[in-house]
């Protein structure tokens, strides 16, 4: 199959992927986790950095360099979890962990 064919064919049956609802929270809820844990980096980089322990350079390239991913998988939730409605009376997983992500990407 030469690679005129094979475009031809995926432009005329797309390869698509799609998570479950529950993977989708799975994941709301590793970026959560994803985030605490960058604000408990930023937290004590400074302390590694004034101790010059010898951890500090590690921890600054995670406070550099981890915001950038994290802002990322932010954007592919918003885009994936569009359809998730707020709603905080009820106690599931969802409400829990919605109100932690920035508010204008779940309408």
């Amino acid at each position: 199959m030469d690679a005129g064919v094979l475009v031809l064919a995926v432009q005329q049956f797309p390869i698509t992927k799609q998570f479950t609802d529950n993977e989708l929270c799975t994941l709301a809820w590793l970026w959560r986790a994803g985030n605490v844990m960058l604000i408990a980096y930023q937290n004590v980089t400074h302390l590694l950095q004034d101790a010059e322990h010898g951890e500090a350079g590690h921890f600054t390239s995670i406070e550099q360099e981890y915001p950038q991913i994290l802002n990322r998988a932010r954007a592919i939730l918003a885009r994936e979890t569009a359809h998730v409605k707020l709603q905080p009376w009820q106690d599931d997983k969802w409400s829990r962990v919605l109100p932690h992500l920035p508010q204008n990407l779940f309408q």
